[in-house]
């Protein structure tokens, strides 16, 4: 039996009704089975589609009813993701603290005629080294933990059961080609810093959908990304601009937040302490934000490839491995496709 007529899994088991080591080929065509379906431009489009919306208010709401379906496993993806974090970033944190207390007490003590060695800035080699490491690190476990959320957000946007065990194996699969398309993006956001600022945001903006690309899509993800965004500058714009939004208003609530823990726990003497709680309170934000922020980013490009490519969100989840049809349709007019899920999710 080939890979289009596989039969639907069973409604109450995993997602991934194909193994996890199935990954379709790069640069195949998009499956007959899959006709074009152009947004309603009353604003009813895409109706019983999980992933494609027709305007901003529908994008939101189905980010929204993933993380409603899906938040068990996108928890635990996070929570994957932040003990190692917590692992390098705890020491580093704690170490950086000492050392910069320790440097601006020896400046500001004029009482004692005690001045800076060349021996108090060497010292701080070995934390920039852990600090280096730890970001080698924090980037690998990060390009998984992207990876892996797509397909959990997928699965759960078809209203099956995604496993996070099945979706780390799949973004392991796909996760040096991410990192490689990422250091891609390092040169050309250098070339936007030169120029303005603006620019960083334009490229930090495209760059925003590549995990999605990556695990999808599988090739020309650069060329991909700008493509897929420029299409439609305005849905692109709304879509990543709130997704950053909520980034950057979380960072700032956590700052406030650890910065209180620190400056209490420091008042008391208990500086480590304070370094600690300041770090854990930052990296728990951020992954929760990571929970709403993976299926919004995933909602965010299956909008843009429906307005540039002209396909449903059951392409998406084709190209993922997660579904196939068990009837080709015959065409814009024929059957729809079939949902992996016993029905489809409302969104």
């Amino acid at each position: 039996m080939s890979e289009w007529q596989a039969p639907p899994p069973n409604p109450g088991q995993s997602g991934y009704p194909m193994p996890p080591s199935y990954i379709p080929p790069a640069g195949y065509a998009v499956p007959p089975g899959y006709p074009a379906v152009p947004a309603d431009p009353t604003g009813g489009g895409f109706p019983g589609d999980p992933l494609v919306s027709a305007d901003y208010a529908g994008w939101f709401r189905r980010g929204v009813a993933i993380v409603k379906r899906g938040w068990k496993q996108l928890a635990a993806l996070q929570t994957v993701g932040l003990v190692p974090a917590l692992i390098v970033g705890i020491p580093v944190s704690v170490l950086t603290g000492v050392r910069r207390d320790d440097l601006l007490g020896r400046l500001n003590n004029t009482t004692t005629g005690t001045e800076l060695q060349v021996s108090d800035f060497t010292d701080l080699i070995p934390v920039l080294a852990l600090a280096l490491g730890g970001a080698v690190v924090s980037f690998i476990v990060t390009a998984v933990i992207t990876l892996a959320a797509v397909h959990v957000a997928a699965s759960a946007a078809a209203g099956l059961e995604p496993t996070v065990g099945d979706a780390l194996r799949l973004a392991g699969r796909r996760v040096l080609p991410l990192i490689g398309w990422e250091l891609l993006f390092v040169p050309i956001a250098l070339v936007a810093v030169c120029a303005c600022v603006l620019p960083v945001l334009y490229v930090a903006a495209v760059a925003a959908v590549l995990a999605a690309v990556v695990a999808v899509e599988r090739s020309n993800a650069v060329a991909r990304c700008f493509g897929l965004f420029n299409n439609n500058l305005g849905l692109s714009l709304s879509r990543i601009a709130t997704i950053f939004g909520i980034t950057i208003a979380a960072g700032l609530v956590s700052s406030v937040f650890g910065g209180i823990f620190r400056a209490t726990l420091a008042a008391s003497g208990a500086i480590v302490a304070g370094v600690v709680t300041s770090t854990v309170v930052s990296a728990a934000f951020s992954a929760a934000v990571g929970v709403l922020a993976a299926p919004l980013t995933l909602t965010a490009y299956a909008d843009m490839r429906a307005r540039k490519d002209g396909i449903t969100g059951a392409t998406i989840l084709y190209e993922l491995g997660i579904a196939s049809p068990t009837t080709p349709a015959t065409g814009p007019g024929g059957t729809p496709p079939v949902w992996p899920g016993p029905t489809p999710p409302a969104a």
